[in-house]
């Protein structure tokens, strides 16, 4: 799907941004589960540090690519954007806590929280009408697939 709609699938910037994320946001959940089980820190304080860390490095990417552009691309506050803060608020805090269980399985925790792709795929339809979404379906029943494979086991 990306091919017919981007070109060269592994010489996209933001498809190989794509599996870098995923790959520090699995390194990223062996740490947190690290500091939550081994060192014992509780999972609101790290949530707290995570947040005030990801609005600096956010901050800081808007400074860098957003203001000098401010002028052609202005902001426009809507109250959805207050909605997706609290409900990514409250998906971290069930993160945390899920990793805070001594049965947690890094592997699963973080196959779940990128299943975030289903709603993302809903969205894009739904909101952007977005193109070649049967070919895009097929990839997305196989996340769905996999997640059940992971939940079955």
């Amino acid at each position: 799907a990306g091919r017919k709609e981007t070109g060269h699938f592994w010489s996209n910037v933001w498809i190989l941004s794509m599996f870098f994320g995923t790959f520090l946001g699995a390194m990223s959940g062996v740490y947190d589960k690290f500091l939550l089980q081994r060192l014992h820190y509780p999972p609101l304080s790290l949530q707290f540090w995570f947040n005030v860390y990801m609005a600096l490095i956010q901050g800081a990417f808007a400074m860098f690519f957003w203001y000098p552009r401010r002028a052609r691309m202005p902001f426009h506050f809507r109250k959805a954007i207050l909605f997706v803060g609290l409900l990514l608020v409250v998906a971290d805090r069930l993160y945390f806590l899920a990793l805070n269980e001594p049965d947690a399985l890094v592997s699963v925790v973080t196959v779940i929280r990128r299943s975030n792709v289903v709603i993302s795929f809903a969205g894009g339809i739904l909101l952007f009408k977005e193109r070649k979404t049967p070919l895009k379906a097929v990839a997305v029943s196989g996340i769905v697939t996999g997640l059940l494979l992971m939940a079955l086991s």
